[in-house]
């Protein structure tokens, strides 16, 4: 299972992120561990602590979710790495960091790095009837995303991150509303994804956007 850092400091848009996680890798819901520093710091003995779980077998996929990792010194860090790079194949881990500036480049290298956005404003009233509307259309399969978002020339990419962030905006206030919308939080966590990879990448924007609502 690959490796991710989360970067992002909103503890409500990461927990949802980790749910659609779960439901899109197949783990169950007692295979996602999390491991939370006592004093908000990560030391050297929860470290250890956590290897020593770590060392166990697991006959299921299982998933450590560290969190607070960027506040972990250079040397808890390294101390971890080796357990990073050898693992067993059904076991994998998210690292939870509010900025990846505290984190080691060889960890880095070894991770998928997802940043998480800021937690979004309410939105406005006709935006939020628009995108309802948009969501409909793509729950029922009736529509792709770039059919609605009608990319123009030359400006496909800000349209795409345009629309992501306002999909992750609205996304975030209706699980509020419907935390067991399982469709929308699936969604949200490849929205997240998708929009990383537009951005630091050279992906089809539209390809990248339809990607995250087709089943």
């Amino acid at each position: 299972m690959n490796n991710i850092i989360l970067v992002g400091k909103d503890k409500k848009i990461i927990q949802n992120y980790l749910n659609g996680y779960r439901e899109s890798h197949h783990v169950a819901q007692n295979g996602i561990i999390e491991f939370n520093p006592e004093s908000g710091q990560l030391t050297m003995a929860e470290v250890r602590k956590l290897l020593e779980l770590t060392s166990r077998s697991f006959a299921k996929r299982t998933v450590f979710v560290v969190w607070e990792f960027g506040t972990a010194k250079d040397l808890v860090q390294n101390i971890f790495l080796k357990t990073l790079e050898e693992h067993q194949d059904n076991l994998g881990f998210i690292l939870v960091a509010g900025s990846a500036g505290g984190i080691l480049p060889t960890i880095l290298s070894r991770c998928q790095i997802i940043r998480v956005p800021e937690p979004p404003r309410p939105p406005e009233a006709r935006s939020k009837a628009e995108m309802d509307e948009t969501v409909r259309l793509l729950k029922t399969r009736q529509t792709l995303a770039s059919s609605v978002l009608r990319f123009k020339k030359g400006e496909k990419k800000e349209a795409a991150l345009y629309f992501l962030d306002s999909f992750i905006g609205y996304g975030y206030f209706a699980l509020l509303e419907r935390p067991d919308d399982r469709w929308l939080a699936e969604r949200l966590r490849r929205a997240l994804e998708a929009r990383n990879l537009i951005e630091n990448n050279t992906l089809d924007p539209e390809l990248t956007v339809d990607q995250v609502f087709l089943d």
